[in-house]
């Protein structure tokens, strides 16, 4: 920032004309010489010189401080350093000036009154600046950690990539972008404050323009996975922060929504990092994720989980994976089975499929428009959860399907209004439907298909 006006004090600068002043014999103003240097002394009415006090010219009604000695000050701190003398030795009013304090340069300014601004905010000229306790005004972390004024004083706004706190626990593991040299992105309020979590919050997650970012209670801006709440399944108190520069159609540091990504999953909350998987992150940026339990009998059961993706259907696990393979869901209507192909993110399949049982033999298996196995008879074939059921042990059986005893053919269609007889009796019988009507033929309980588990 360039400050228009600003002197640097020095103790070599002019002393200012005899004529500056009007001298009164006895009292007022004398101009002396003090080993070869003009200087000026003021009497008072009584005739007594003037110590430690602060004086008004005769002619330009200016103060100006004497000090100690009775000497007229010039070009310092005086009064306690909380004022200032310009190379005439009028106090400085409404100005930047720069000090040589311990030899380092370093700006004070001095409001309308004359005195150094001192702890705290003041707004000159439209910015804030922040000064300490002797008025030396501060640059780089302030107030606090919460702010930051860059090397002019001016404090910041909106995006700055810089050096964090002194204090800061830098391992090197975090969100840097190369070449950065240990700095990172911060973003400051318009009120000048440090976005950044606060009391029992390990991270917090702001809307800044049309995107949403992450930020630790430092303020460094977060990238990859952060957990911004603790939430059940736990991935969905996560959210991905794109972790590099140049990904097309996304900011650095931006939080993921409505969108496919493949990552690691996050190394805490017991996930298994070591692999890459497909997430899909919604509206908000929270992992889709579904909730899996025992079924009862050593197996699988997704009792939620299922979401609709760009109009297809997905099933996700607790750890906020698409899964693949054949699986048994919970719906309002009973346990169902589904297809979601042997790929990575693939939707749930429809009409027909041949999926391996597990042994190595593929069977056949039919899923409605809903992606859902069909029970029951469908296209003169019966299915239980979505499996075709058929004879195995000869060319028909009865098999019971949701209580419903079915004579099927080795094929697995339907046999309606057939009789069968063995010795003379009848051992296979069906109606119109194809439903057992008679015969001493065994009843086969469908079973359920070998599911994918994880």
């Amino acid at each position: 920032m360039k400050k228009r006006g600003l002197l640097i004090l020095s103790v070599s600068a002019a002393l200012c004309a005899a004529a500056s002043f009007t001298a009164l014999g006895a009292t007022g103003w004398q101009q002396v010489n003090e080993n070869g240097t003009l200087r000026y002394v003021y009497y008072n009415n009584y005739g007594d010189l003037e110590r430690s006090t602060w004086v008004k010219g005769d002619s330009d009604n200016q103060w100006r401080w004497i000090d100690s000695d009775g000497y007229m000050a010039v070009n310092s701190l005086v009064d306690d350093g909380q004022y200032c003398v310009d190379e005439n030795g009028r106090m400085v009013v409404n100005q930047w000036r720069q000090i040589s304090i311990d030899g380092e340069l370093k700006w004070m300014y001095f409001g309308s009154s004359g005195k150094a601004v001192t702890d705290g905010w003041k707004q000159i000229s439209g910015a804030y600046y922040f000064f300490d306790d002797d008025g030396i005004m501060q640059t780089g972390w302030v107030d606090e950690d919460r702010y930051y004024c860059a090397d002019n004083g001016v404090m910041k706004k909106g995006w700055q990539l810089i050096e964090p706190p002194e204090d800061y626990d830098d391992d090197g593991t975090g969100p840097q972008t190369a070449g950065n040299d240990g700095k990172y992105w911060f973003y400051f309020l318009d009120s000048g404050k440090v976005v950044r979590a606060e009391d029992s919050e390990d991270y917090v997650e702001k809307k800044i323009g049309d995107a949403r970012y992450c930020f630790d209670d430092t303020g460094v801006m977060q990238t990859g996975w952060v957990k911004v709440a603790d939430k059940t399944p736990a991935i969905t108190g996560y959210r991905f922060c794109v972790d590099s520069e140049g990904v097309s159609g996304y900011k650095y540091g931006e939080v993921l929504t409505a969108t496919w990504w493949s990552a690691e999953a996050p190394e805490a909350d017991d996930f298994d990092s070591g692999d890459v998987d497909w997430y899909y992150l919604g509206r908000t940026g929270e992992p889709l994720a579904g909730e899996v339990t025992d079924d009862g009998n050593g197996g699988e059961l997704f009792t939620e989980g299922l979401e609709r993706v760009d109009g297809k259907t997905y099933l996700f696990n607790d750890m906020g994976n698409p899964v693949s393979g054949l699986r048994k869901v919970k719906t309002s209507s009973g346990n169902k089975a589904m297809y979601f192909g042997e790929g990575e993110a693939e939707p749930a399949q429809k009409g027909t499929h041949r999926i391996d049982d597990g042994v190595g033999n593929k069977e056949t298996f039919e899923f409605n428009s809903s992606g859902y196995g069909y029970d029951g008879v469908h296209d003169g074939r019966l299915y239980y959860m979505g499996r075709l059921q058929k004879a195995t042990d000869g060319s028909r059986a009865f098999i019971r399907v949701n209580g419903e005893v079915y004579l099927v053919s080795n094929s697995g269609s339907i046999l309606k209004n057939k009789e069968y007889k063995s010795d003379g009796e009848i051992e296979y019988k069906s109606d119109g439907s194809g439903k057992r009507s008679g015969g001493y033929g065994e009843i086969i309980d469908a079973e359920e298909p070998e599911f994918t588990v994880d």
